[in-house]
């Protein structure tokens, strides 16, 4: 078997879409001598002062451009630290190990991959497919690039033109702005001086405010406990001036009242003339009881005495002496004092009628002496009933009562007392409206 049956066939993938790659026949084509320098490892110097060297280069274009001195190849051998990096992918079989030159060829090959990786910052190998895709998007971006150096030139025209114009501007700008910041600054030192005056005031008024609203408290509670006493005062004022209305009403009440109507009230009960509601006489078919008319004569002389002393009047030969149910009249004389009781305790008629039926006639001779007064102090008064030695007349009839109970009938002697009573009326409507 020649040699060329004996190698095995290396299959490279591109890098890009991972399909297999065909070599084109150049790769073969390489002298012992290339393969030899190619078999050596490439080694990118560190750069420095005498192998790199960045030259700016003023172009028509405006663009800055930097100029670097191409690669060295060394070869690597003992002592000298460097080791050869094959970054590549085989794809294949029935690879047999062989000395020599194809071990040489495979090994140039995949580091002269590895060069075109490292210069042009794509991965190599690549297929016809993707180199052209590559291209495409290369030619793309260098239609930016060549539209971006257009701008750029057309910009640094502009600003070369405008530069001039330009910086006296902002000089001046700046000058007025340097002279604007002076004055701001003067005017910031004056607000914080002020500032600082504001807040000295502002504590000084904070402790007169704190002081006024202490005197605010104790003013408000001097004002609230003076508003408490005016309204204290004030409803005493109007409870003191509805008592005082009350009062007035009262004593207008009290002065339009008739006081002897209010205490010894004289009216009439059918044939009964009453005083008080107690009944003066009796009837056959009512008999009232004495102890009610005893107390009926006790009110009767209680009125006429009061009457002639509030008049300052005194009865001539008799005094008045009211008591109860048990009322009496004292008939004075050169001999001594008579007394005629004005009530009757009951019983047979003629056991005790003589004195009380005196008592009564003395009592109608007390109210006739009374009226006589009047007439004296007023001569247009006048009584409905005329009185003269113990009988009461009517001068609508002329008919004369007795008042005495003995030797009369009750019919007689209880008319007798209801017109007697009517007397004592007028009497009292008298002296009050004297008054």
């Amino acid at each position: 078997m020649d040699d060329q049956s004996n190698k095995a066939e290396v299959n490279f993938s591109c890098q890009r879409c991972g399909h297999p790659l065909k070599l084109d026949s150049s790769f073969s084509a390489v002298d012992d001598r290339l393969a030899t320098d190619l078999a050596a490892p490439i080694v990118l110097l560190k750069p420095s002062a005498h192998n790199e060297q960045v030259t700016p280069v003023q172009s028509t274009d405006g663009v800055t451009r930097r100029v670097t001195t191409p690669l060295q190849v060394v070869e690597a051998g003992p002592g000298t630290g460097i080791a050869g990096n094959g970054d590549f992918m085989l794809v294949g079989s029935n690879v047999h190990p062989e000395a020599g030159r194809f071990s040489l060829h495979l090994e140039m090959t995949a580091q002269l991959f590895d060069v075109l990786t490292d210069e042009s910052e794509v991965e190599h190998p690549l297929c016809e497919d993707c180199t052209d895709s590559l291209l495409d998007l290369m030619e793309d971006e260098l239609t930016i690039a060549e539209a971006e150096v257009k701008d750029y030139k057309k910009y640094l025209s502009e600003r070369s033109e405008n530069d001039e114009e330009s910086l006296d501007q902002l000089g001046m700008e700046l000058k007025e702005l340097q002279d604007e910041e002076q004055d701001l600054i003067a005017r910031l030192q004056r607000v914080e001086t002020e500032r600082e005056e504001v807040m000295n005031k502002r504590k000084a008024l904070a402790g007169e405010l704190e002081k006024l609203v202490e005197d605010e408290k104790k003013h408000f509670k001097v004002y609230m406990d003076l508003k408490r006493e005016w309204m204290n005062a004030t409803d005493e004022k109007v409870s003191v001036e509805n008592q005082l209305n009350y009062a007035k009403s009262q004593l207008d009440l009290l002065e339009k009242t008739n006081v002897f109507n209010a205490t010894f009230h004289i009216w009439h009960d059918g044939h009964f003339g009453t005083i008080n509601g107690f009944r003066l006489g009796r009837l056959p078919d009512i008999p009232v009881e004495w102890k009610e008319i005893n107390i009926a004569w006790g009110q009767t002389v209680h009125l006429m005495s009061s009457l002639a002393k509030r008049m300052d009047f005194t009865f001539e030969n008799y005094r008045l002496v009211p008591f109860g149910d048990h009322a009496h009249i004292e008939v004075l004389s050169d001999k001594g004092v008579d007394r005629l009781p004005l009530y009757h305790t009951g019983g047979l008629r003629f056991l005790y009628d003589v004195k009380f039926d005196q008592g009564m006639v003395a009592f109608l001779e007390c109210l006739a002496q009374f009226k006589n007064e009047v007439e004296k102090r007023n001569s247009d008064f006048t009584l409905p009933y005329s009185m003269s030695q113990g009988t009461i007349t009517d001068n609508n009839s002329e008919k004369a009562y007795s008042i005495k109970y003995q030797m009369n009938s009750e019919e007689e002697w209880t008319k007798a007392l209801k017109f007697m009573l009517t007397n004592l009326k007028w009497a009292v409507a008298y002296y009050t409206a004297d008054i």
